[in-house]
């Protein structure tokens, strides 16, 4: 018994590693599948990456040509609104110059009023100085009295 549990034992072994040669053979075929099918999925998503590269590049220039597009709205916008502002400037400051002319003018006019006003009042003090003179002074009192009365008292 002794000889056949070692000629089970010897031809197990055998048997095992001729197994395990014809498993490696096997394995190798697997692997160089799987290798393969693995180089097509790494080549569809480098490739798939690079289109998203492509893309993503695409997208980051049109959206500067249109960044630089409203920058260039916006400068010219801006350029108007100051011509604008500039115009109205200049409208405000013609405004006020020709308004200054107009108050000094009326300035003018009421100060002369007033010089005007100055002088029919020296004239009618020097009249009625010399009324005085020519009256008499019980006279003169009088007239002066009834000159300085209001007119309110007239009626009171």
């Amino acid at each position: 018994m002794k000889k056949s549990l070692i000629a089970a034992l010897v031809v197990g072994m055998f048997s095992t590693t001729a197994i395990a040669q014809q498993s490696d053979l096997l394995d190798t075929d697997k692997l160089a599948e799987k290798k393969a099918a693995m180089e097509e999925k790494m080549e569809a998503k480098k490739s798939l990456a690079m289109d998203k590269h492509k893309a993503a590049k695409d997208k980051i220039h049109s959206n500067k040509e249109k960044m630089e597009q409203k920058r260039m709205e916006l400068a010219e916008k801006l350029d108007a609104k100051k011509e604008q502002a500039n115009e109205k400037r200049q409208n405000l400051k013609h405004q006020v110059d020709s308004e200054k002319k107009e108050l000094l003018a009326k300035a003018k006019d009421e100060k002369n009023d007033k010089l005007k006003g100055l002088e029919k009042k020296k004239e009618k003090i020097s009249e009625q100085v010399q009324n005085d003179l020519d009256k008499g002074s019980d006279k003169a009192q009088e007239a002066k009295k009834d000159s300085k009365k209001k007119w309110w008292k007239f009626w009171g």
